[in-house]
C-alpha cells in the first residue's frame, strides 16, 4: 500500500520510487508527480546513506528541472548537491556536465568551452554516456546560440551543431539500450532537420524529417511534439501551408492530450487525498467514541467500588 511505501526506507522502496517516476516521465504523464517520486527516493536514500541511490535520485531531479521548467534557483541547488554526492569518475563527470548545463541556463550564455572540457574529461575516463550527452548539448549550444557566438558566422555554428549531433548519435548507438538509443537518435534527427531549415537547405531538412517519421514511436511524446511543431514550420517555409496547418493542429492536439492527462492524474490525487483524510477523520471519531465509552465504564466501576 502507499502508506507502507511511505514508511519504508529500504533499497527496494527507493528503487520503486525511481521506477514510478521514470514510468511517468517516459509516458509524458503527470510530471509533478514524477518529480515527487524522485524527491521521496532522494529523502529515503539519504536516510540509508547510500551514495549511489542519492545520485540516481538527484540526476533524475536535475534532468526533470532542466526539461520541464525555468526554475534556475532549484536547478542550481540540485546541481550542487549532485556534485557533492558524486562518488566515482562517472558520477563526477555527469555532475560536472549538469553543473555546466545549469550555469549555461542561469547565465543565458553558451559556455561551450566548459562543455568541451567536460567532454574531454568524460572521454579520458571512458564515460560514453556522459560523452554522448555532452556532444549533444554542445550541438544544441551551437544551434541555439548560432547568431550570437562571436568570431564565427551563423552558418559555421550551424555546421558545427550538425557535426556534434552526428558524434552524439554515434556514441548513443554504442552504449544505450535500444529504447533510449532510439529516443535519443530521433531527438538528434529532429534537431538536425531544424538546423538544415535554419540554413535554408530544405531538401536536407525534409530527408531528416522523413527519417524521424519512420523511426518515432507513438508513445514518444516529447519527440512527437517537436516533430509536428518543426515539420509545420518547415512546410510553411516551403509554401505548403495546408499540410503545415495539419501538423500544427496535431502538435496542439498532443499538447492538449498531455494537459488533460495531467489534470486527470491531479484529480485522482485530490480524490485519493480526500478519501484518505475522510477515513482518518472517521478513525479519529471512532477513537474518540471508544475513549468516551472507556471513560464512562471506568466511572461506573469506580462508583460501584465506592458503594
Amino acid at each position: 500500500s502507499t502508506e507502507v511505501l511511505e514508511q519504508d526506507t529500504s533499497f527496494n522502496s527507493v528503487g520503486f520510487r525511481l521506477y514510478l517516476g521514470d514510468y511517468l516521465e517516459e509516458r509524458g504523464l503527470e510530471s509533478s508527480l514524477a518529480y515527487r517520486h524522485y524527491l521521496e527516493a532522494y529523502e529515503q536514500a539519504k536516510k540509508l546513506k547510500d551514495s549511489l541511490l542519492i545520485c540516481e535520485s538527484l540526476k533524475r531531479m536535475v534532468n526533470h528541472v532542466n526539461d520541464n521548467g525555468k526554475n534556475h534557483q532549484l536547478l542550481d541547488t540540485l546541481s550542487n548537491r549532485y556534485d557533492a554526492y558524486a562518488f566515482d569518475t562517472f558520477e563526477k563527470d555527469l555532475a560536472r556536465l549538469h553543473r555546466n548545463r545549469a550555469e549555461s541556463l542561469i547565465e543565458s550564455i553558451p559556455l561551450i568551452e566548459e562543455f568541451m572540457a567536460t567532454a574531454a574529461s568524460a572521454e579520458r575516463n571512458g564515460n560514453l554516456a556522459v560523452l554522448a550527452y555532452c556532444k549533444k548539448l554542445i550541438g544544441v549550444k551551437y544551434d541555439v546560440y548560432s547568431k550570437t557566438i562571436e568570431g564565427r558566422s551563423r552558418n559555421e555554428n550551424l555546421l558545427s551543431a550538425i557535426s556534434y549531433y552526428d558524434e552524439a548519435a554515434q556514441l548513443y548507438a554504442r552504449y544505450k539500450p535500444s529504447y533510449f538509443e532510439k529516443h535519443e537518435r530521433v531527438g538528434i534527427l529532429n534537431n538536425k532537420a531544424i538546423v538544415f531549415d535554419f540554413m535554408k537547405q530544405y531538401d536536407s531538412a525534409k530527408t531528416y524529417f522523413l527519417l524521424v517519421k519512420d523511426l518515432i514511436d507513438s508513445n514518444d511524446f516529447d519527440n512527437q511534439v517537436i516533430y509536428h511543431q518543426w515539420l509545420a514550420e518547415h512546410l510553411r517555409l516551403v509554401g505548403n501551408h495546408d499540410s503545415a496547418y495539419q501538423h500544427k493542429a496535431t502538435e496542439l492536439k498532443l499538447r492538449r492530450e498531455s494537459h488533460t492527462k495531467q489534470i486527470d492524474v491531479s484529480i485522482a490525487e485530490i480524490n485519493t487525498k480526500y478519501e484518505t483524510e475522510k477515513k482518518e477523520l472517521e478513525n479519529l471519531r471512532l477513537k474518540a467514541d471508544y475513549q468516551k465509552v472507556e471513560r464512562n465504564n471506568r466511572t461506573y466501576i469506580v462508583a460501584a467500588v465506592s458503594l
